[in-house]
């Protein structure tokens, strides 16, 4: 009759090769990656391969394939809707989808934030209408959903934070706590705030909750000693005034009295 211990430690065996095997079927999955963005970067890498791709430096031990894929098709392989469901938590409901790579994405996201301000303020831009279409090229805009970016400046008009504020979006809206606005907007110590959000539907019309958030923020950060510059709308190569807008509405109704 085989001992019991004897036929444990068999299997404890087994399942420590079966780990090994795989552990080398991942280190070769991950090593002919690396080779590929040496060669080409993310060029012509799918969402959830550039993904995995990330994710391998937040868990480093596991395959991170199928957890890729599950983030992408819950993030409808928008990698904006996918950092907002980090944001959220609602991530970390999914099956298998632990804290760590959750809050992984959470810090990446802070992170790809943290750069673009950085990369602006060590240029000391001097944010002019002349040049603002030259400094949206340092905001990395989704092509599927809406983004709405605080550009924090000083009494000179130079840049000194750039911060992604939506807290929700989809392709014809994006949505924020105009309370994150104000704090990251004092927290910098900002004497200007310019707004910006994309329309990635082709329409530069905007709508009734942009009109609203640029009056609502125009009142609350004057209130504490900020002035908002503008809020403006980018639509391909077409970039539109809000504040402009409603002042050349305001300048026909007093004419036309």
């Amino acid at each position: 009759m085989e001992d019991k211990s004897s036929s444990k430690k068999s299997k404890n065996i087994e399942e420590k090769l079966k780990e090994m095997d795989s552990s080398k079927i991942h280190a070769g999955h991950r090593e002919r990656m690396r080779k590929r963005f040496d060669e080409s970067g993310f060029d012509g890498w799918s969402e959830h391969e550039v993904l995995e791709f990330m994710l391998f430096y937040a868990r480093p031990r596991i395959n991170m394939n199928n957890i890729a894929h599950t983030i992408m098709f819950n993030s409808a392989n928008s990698m904006s809707r996918m950092f907002e469901l980090a944001e959220s938590g609602a991530l970390g409901k999914l099956n298998d989808i632990g804290s760590g790579t959750v809050n992984f994405l959470r810090y990446l996201k802070a992170f790809i934030n943290y750069y673009h301000s950085n990369v602006l303020r060590g240029k000391s831009v001097q944010m002019t209408r002349n040049n603002f279409k030259e400094v949206l090229e340092y905001i990395d805009f989704p092509t599927d959903s809406e983004d709405l970016f605080a550009i924090c400046l000083n009494r000179r008009m130079v840049i000194k934070y750039v911060a992604s504020v939506a807290e929700t979006a989809g392709e014809t809206y994006a949505s924020t706590r105009p309370d994150r606005i104000i704090k990251i907007a004092t927290a910098v110590n900002a004497d200007f705030v310019v707004l910006v959000h994309n329309h990635p539907s082709g329409n530069t019309e905007p709508s009734y909750d942009d009109i609203y958030l640029t009056e609502y923020m125009d009142n609350k950060l004057s209130a504490v000693g900020i002035f908002l510059v503008d809020h403006f709308i980018v639509c391909g190569d077409e970039v539109v005034s809000i504040k402009m807008m409603l002042q050349e509405e305001e300048d026909g109704k007093r004419d036309s009295k």
